[in-house]
């Protein structure tokens, strides 16, 4: 009997012992995954603030597959998307999130900018009235004012930027906001209050110096506009498109010199770069180096045609047939042009310069013929104007009418 006894009391020590082992397992196990979780979502937190989007993703999409309904991986997921331009995938996320936790302005708050991104703009609209609804927000109502511009309403996009502004006075972007939206109505003075107002609070901010430097150029404030795009150069990356803005900027204020070595910074970058190799033919045109300027023309068509892009062929053809005919190179002009004529028939820049170097060359009758191809242009551009459905197509026909009269006007004079 003590032996049943004894051997009873050995097997309940050893069960209890047992379970008591294999719950220790599995707590120690839980904190291990929680442990593992937290350093993994650690590690793809700091991906996302180093903008390595990439990188994060690859570790969530893996943490998702563990943890399908932690919020934390859910939402981190969300952004990364967001920030990669995955729109549509991150309000699946953010979507989820609202179901699960219905009462985060957060979710709600991305969820908007998310559907702002696609274009949803009355999904959008919703969904950041539920965020205001749930917190007030700094951010939420400067959304909720992107969201009215995106709508066409500026009086409410204005109230909604200033209740940002009233319920966080650093806030720099909706400065910024209001800024672009004074420019939008052509209140240039307010526009350049709020640029400078956000430039203040955040001088490093490339965006806002660009901004203020567009607002110049329209003014022909150039010299402020270049002061200000190179102040954004030092907090952005060094683009191609970068210099070549601060190249064109330097080119209207007929700073030639200074606009070419900024043109020559961007074909550093971008040796391919079709806009700045035609720059780059106007300066050395107003400079009077005309095989230089003929150089860059000809490479800038060289581009054109490997990309089989027509509108650039024809421009750069434009150019390179004017030069030619400025040089008294009158055959050359007169081959450039004709061989855009496939390109654009009706062009009337095309008859205009082909008559002018017939008549250059002696070639009376083909430079008269020429003529008459643009008044037969401007007859038929009167007839389509008349039927002409929209004031858009109407204007548009008005232009070109009034081009083809201007160069039969200069012909007349000229012969």
């Amino acid at each position: 009997m003590k032996k049943f006894l004894s051997l009873a009391l050995l097997l309940s020590f050893l069960s209890s012992n047992t379970l008591a082992f294999a719950s220790s397992i599995s707590q120690n196990n839980q904190v291990i995954k929680k442990s593992t979780l937290e350093a993994k979502l650690k590690e793809a937190e700091e991906l996302y603030e180093k903008l390595e989007f990439d990188k994060a993703l690859k570790i969530l999409k893996e943490l998702e597959k563990q943890y399908p309904n932690n919020p934390k991986v859910l939402f981190l997921l969300g952004k990364v998307l967001y920030d990669l331009g995955n729109y549509g995938e991150a309000t699946k996320y953010f979507e989820k999130l609202i179901k699960i936790n219905p009462n985060n302005s957060e979710y709600y708050f991305w969820a908007a900018k998310a559907y702002l991104k696609l274009g949803n703009l009355d999904k959008a609209l919703l969904y950041v009235k539920h965020a205001l609804k749930l917190k007030e927000d700094a951010r939420y109502y400067n959304l909720l004012g992107l969201i009215y511009v995106a709508k066409g309403d500026l009086k409410k996009a204005e109230e909604a930027y200033k209740k940002a502004i009233k319920l966080n006075p650093e806030f720099a972007d909706a400065y910024y906001n209001l800024g672009v939206l004074y420019l939008l109505q052509g209140k240039q003075n307010l526009a350049e209050k709020y640029f400078k107002k956000a430039i203040a609070l955040a001088p490093k901010k490339a965006l806002y110096h660009l901004k203020l430097a567009e607002l110049y150029k329209k003014q022909g404030r150039l010299k402020e506009a270049i002061e200000q795009l190179l102040e954004a150069l030092k907090y952005q990356e060094a683009t191609a498109l970068a210099y070549l803005n601060i190249a064109l900027t330097y080119y209207q204020n007929k700073e030639y010199d200074k606009a070419l070595e900024y043109a020559q910074k961007a074909l550093l970058l971008n040796p391919e770069y079709y806009e700045a190799y035609i720059l780059i033919g106007n300066i050395y045109e107003k400079k009077h180096m005309y095989d230089l300027a003929e150089m860059a023309y000809k490479t800038a068509l060289q581009i054109a045609t490997s990309q089989g892009d027509k509108l650039k062929i024809f421009d750069a053809g434009v150019l390179l047939g004017s030069l030619y005919y400025k040089m008294g190179l009158w055959d050359a002009s007169v081959v450039t042009f004709k061989s855009l004529i496939p390109i654009n028939p009706k062009a009337p820049i095309i008859y205009y310069y082909l008559s002018l170097n017939y008549e250059k060359l002696g070639f009376e009758k083909a430079a008269e013929a020429e003529k008459e191809t643009l008044e037969a242009l401007l007859r038929e551009l009167r007839q389509e104007k008349l039927h002409a459905k929209t004031q858009e197509e109407k204007n548009e026909k008005q232009n070109l009418i009034d081009k083809i009269e201007n160069f039969l006007e200069k012909l007349k004079e000229k012969f």
